[in-house]
């Protein structure tokens, strides 16, 4: 039996947190043939038990660009911090424009910050996760986006010192002129396995015992079907095994390699390279994290 206290599995470029099984058949006067299998810890962050996942958020900015006295305005709320894949964030963005530069497009960036931690020095890499644009009809005041997680690690990466997970969301603003900066607001969400109750109401519930995961409805792109003898059951721990009837339909499914993400600007050509390789493995390991179904949501006005 696993302990309790160890963390979930996590690979990224410089780091990881991986587990294997291995197997050795003792061949005499022979070279021992071995096979090793890794396998995914399933990570658990409870919404419901961290205070600022049920805080709604509303973070505002502005701009004032040159040759133009009045400023342009942008406020960007959630209605709650925390989230978890599969669910989709609504995202109201307000526009005051008193500036007289056109905003032509609103972009959404959603980013994993992993931040490894050495002896006294620590290294931060950003990974795109989402990077979308919506059009801004002139005059438009108003834009309301849906942004779906896909299967993606908790935050914080419970249990581990060396290794933290953070998300950050981006809206920008991107106005007319490339002599004129565009207009961002910045945000931290918290990203669980475990959704809040308080929240949203799910389209499929599970029994109160254990959940079979037999594929979502609408699966996203990156999720691959698995045939019927690869699905897999998970059952409750026993400190949520209380409130698992209103937990949605759920099931597992690959994380998406983030490493061939596009470079940020302060980083050098050679961060990117990865020096990752174990011959015991014959190839990267993509560890399955909890994906969620859910009903459609809008966001209000």
């Amino acid at each position: 039996m696993l302990p309790t206290n160890i963390p979930g599995s996590f690979e990224s470029l410089y780091g990881r947190v991986r587990y294997t099984v291995k197997a050795v058949i003792d061949r005499p006067w022979k070279f021992d043939h071995v096979l090793k299998v890794p396998f995914t810890v399933v990570p658990i962050l409870d919404l419901n038990r961290e205070p600022l996942s049920s805080e709604p958020i509303n973070e505002e900015n502005h701009k004032t660009f040159w040759g133009h006295s009045e400023p342009l305005y942008m406020s960007v709320s959630l209605p709650v911090r925390g989230y978890v894949p599969g669910q989709n964030i609504p995202i109201k963005a307000k526009l005051n424009n008193m500036s007289g530069v056109d905003v032509e497009k609103l972009r959404v960036v959603l980013k994993k910050l992993v931040t490894f931690h050495a002896l006294g020095d620590s290294r931060t890499r950003k990974e795109v996760i989402t990077d979308f644009e919506a059009n801004v009809d002139e005059g438009q005041d108003l834009v309301l986006i849906n942004l779906k997680l896909p299967s993606l690690p908790p935050s914080g990466l419970q249990h581990c010192k060396i290794i933290e997970v953070d998300y950050k969301l981006k809206v920008e603003a991107r106005v007319e002129g490339w002599y004129n900066k565009n207009l961002k607001v910045r945000m931290d969400i918290i990203i669980g396995t475990i959704p809040l109750l308080t929240y949203q109401v799910p389209q499929h519930t599970v029994s109160t015992s254990a959940v079979g995961f037999e594929g979502v409805t609408s699966p996203l792109p990156s999720a691959p079907n698995q045939p019927e003898s690869q699905q897999e059951t998970f059952v409750f721990p026993t400190e949520i095994e209380e409130y698992s009837s209103s937990l949605p339909k759920s099931t597992f499914e690959k994380c998406e390699n983030y490493k061939a993400s596009k470079r940020e600007k302060d980083e050098s050509p050679g961060e990117d390279t990865d020096g990752d390789s174990d011959e015991e493995i014959a190839s990267s390991f993509d560890p399955k994290y909890t994906v969620y179904e859910f009903g459609p949501v809008t966001p209000t006005n």
